[in-house]
């Protein structure tokens, strides 16, 4: 044998045993991490709970509405003339038929005065022509033509007195007028706005919901809201009309609810917005459990329920259990659980789901009651 021959034997032996060592290794290693891993328990997730309990149950539903003046009005002349007297001021609250402005009116005045002096000649003249026409001393065509004269007289008196009574101007009814845009000595053409005013106490929210929910609804039906320019306060009324039609892009109805609105201090304007919560239907006692108890997904819903286990060495464990359920109407932070494995007594986690996947082990540190 030669000594190159000699060469490739022992280089060869070494490798067998280098590559056979290595396989043994793995071989090795392989078994020590599954039994390794065959004993091995993930250390417990902390977790806090929460026992679910029946509720007594309000569900509402939230929306944005706007208010709207009960009556509302631009104010303006139905004649033409120079302003002489303005008798409020932008902003004042006014009764019905309070004056407010004043048109030139001495002309139609002296009109009417001349047609009530015409009237009433024309008057003493068929009072004077009755017993003559029944002496047969004028006929009948002279009578009516007489009774003519008098009857148009009184109508001019009429339509005088209407055409005067337009250059005062009042106010339709009880409400609060805006700016004034008009000024003593300003020719106002008819139709020109002088102010608006608006009906303020009560006042009307108009809001939105879906078609769905109108089975729920009724008249007198309780609705708060709060509105952002007073931060801290909540006004209450009640739902007083709904409207006869559905709208067809949006399959919502539109609502109105009725507001007190005495308080100056915070007096709700037409135009402004309102957060609006409609108080719906109570259906007795529910099961619900906080939002962020419940696991959205697109293949389920789901909640984790506390159940009794083993670990891997048969020892008692406290397990987190996903189940699903079925959410429904939501008050405050509440879930209704309308569907699904929930159970009066369960104990739900609702903290550290984040860390929850299967049948996992807990520990607890806090059961909630609320």
């Amino acid at each position: 044998m030669t000594a190159l021959r000699k060469r490739f034997i022992i280089v060869g032996i070494i490798l067998v045993v280098l590559f056979g060592g290595l396989i043994a290794y793995h071989f090795v290693m392989a078994i020590l991490t599954k039994r390794f891993l065959a004993k091995f328990e993930p250390p417990p997730v902390t977790v806090n709970v929460l026992k679910v309990e029946p509720v007594k149950w309000t569900p509402t539903y939230s929306t944005v509405g706007s208010a709207v003046a009960i009556q509302g009005a631009n104010i303006a002349p139905e004649v033409n003339g120079t302003v002489t007297k303005v008798l409020f001021n932008s902003g004042a609250m006014v009764k019905k038929n309070q004056l407010l402005v004043v048109i030139n009116p001495d002309i139609y005045a002296a009109q009417l005065q001349a047609d009530e002096a015409k009237a009433a000649y024309n008057k003493v003249t068929y009072e004077r022509y009755v017993p003559l026409y029944q002496q047969g001393v004028v006929s009948a065509e002279q009578l009516d033509q007489i009774q003519s004269d008098y009857e148009a007289s009184v109508a001019n008196v009429a339509q005088d007195k209407a055409t005067l009574a337009q250059k005062y101007i009042v106010a339709p009814f009880a409400g609060r007028v805006g700016i004034r845009t008009v000024s003593l000595g300003q020719y106002l053409n008819s139709g020109d706005v002088i102010t608006n005013i608006q009906q303020l106490d009560p006042i009307y929210v108009n809001f939105q919901l879906p078609e769905q929910y109108l089975q729920d609804m009724y008249i007198g039906q309780p609705v708060d809201i709060t509105i952002d320019t007073f931060p801290g306060m909540t006004f209450t009324g009640k739902i007083s009309a709904f409207d006869a039609q559905v709208a067809d892009n949006s399959k919502s109805i539109t609502i109105q609810a009725t507001f007190p609105n005495h308080d100056p201090k915070a007096m709700i304007l037409p135009g402004m917005q309102a957060n609006v919560t409609v108080f719906l239907k109570q259906n007795g006692e529910v099961l619900a459990v906080p939002q962020q108890a419940i696991n959205y997904s697109l293949y389920g819903n789901t909640v984790y329920v506390i159940t009794d286990g083993k670990d891997k060495n048969g020892k008692p464990v406290k397990m987190a259990t996903a189940i699903a359920v079925t959410p429904g109407m939501q008050e405050g932070n509440l879930v209704e659980i309308s569907g699904g494995a929930l159970k009066a007594g369960d104990l739900v986690v609702v903290d550290g789901l984040a860390k929850l996947q299967g049948n996992a082990p807990v520990t607890i540190v806090n059961e909630s009651t609320e």
